[in-house]
């Protein structure tokens, strides 16, 4: 049998009503299924729907270790991020820019006007993503377990690194600052990278 894109629309419709919200976690399981429908010669509309009867342990087996795993990959992949060409080249450019801040004007003026980016940046990505997490069917588990490592880094410049900024008086201030600012814009582009990601894997099932 040779699945057509209303197959794999049909089937992520129906993962969907059996409550497998995760867009990540679908394509998974999507993907499964059709190695094994591709072995029906019967028609689609006639194997499918005793098929997935079939096959409705196994969704929920998969569905319970799929979030086991996703869970204790955020770290791994947000290092991954961090130590990336791209994030580091962005993490020199915002350390020359705190460092001409502090060297034209002073520590005080910077720290008045700056500090606080790291707290008010992320926060459209995470209305968003609180959004998805509430109502969305293509919110993913490997995105949220990012963003979520992600939001306990930004938090811990709230619940300390911030004070640690305001009191060091070495230029040690300065790259903890730039880190922190680097990161909150990173967190954009760790969402719209992971949402491209999806939709390039979701497309590729009927390619």
């Amino acid at each position: 049998m040779k699945l057509t894109q209303e197959n794999i629309e049909e089937i992520n419709t129906v993962l969907i009503k059996n409550h497998v919200h995760y867009i990540d976690l679908r394509i998974e399981i999507i993907d499964h299924l059709c190695s094994e429908l591709e072995n029906f010669e019967e028609p689609f509309e006639s194997v499918f729907p005793t098929f997935f009867e079939s096959k409705k342990e196994i969704v929920q087996s998969m569905k319970q270790s799929h979030l086991k795993t996703e869970s204790t990959k955020g770290m791994k992949r947000l290092m991954q991020n961090i130590f990336s060409k791209h994030f580091l080249l962005l993490f020199l450019g915002i350390n020359l820019l705190v460092f001409a801040g502090q060297h034209y004007f002073s520590k005080e003026w910077l720290l008045h006007n700056f500090d606080i980016i790291p707290i008010i940046l992320p926060a459209p990505i995470s209305a968003i993503l609180l959004y998805n997490l509430l109502v969305s069917k293509n919110k993913s588990t490997d995105l949220i377990s990012l963003v979520a490592i992600t939001n306990l880094f930004l938090m811990s410049y709230i619940m300390g690194s911030i004070y640690l900024i305001r009191s060091l008086e070495t230029w040690v201030w300065m790259p903890i600052l730039a880190f922190y600012i680097s990161l909150a814009i990173a967190y954009y582009y760790f969402y719209f990278e992971s949402r491209k990601l999806h939709q390039k894997r979701y497309k590729l099932l009927w390619s």
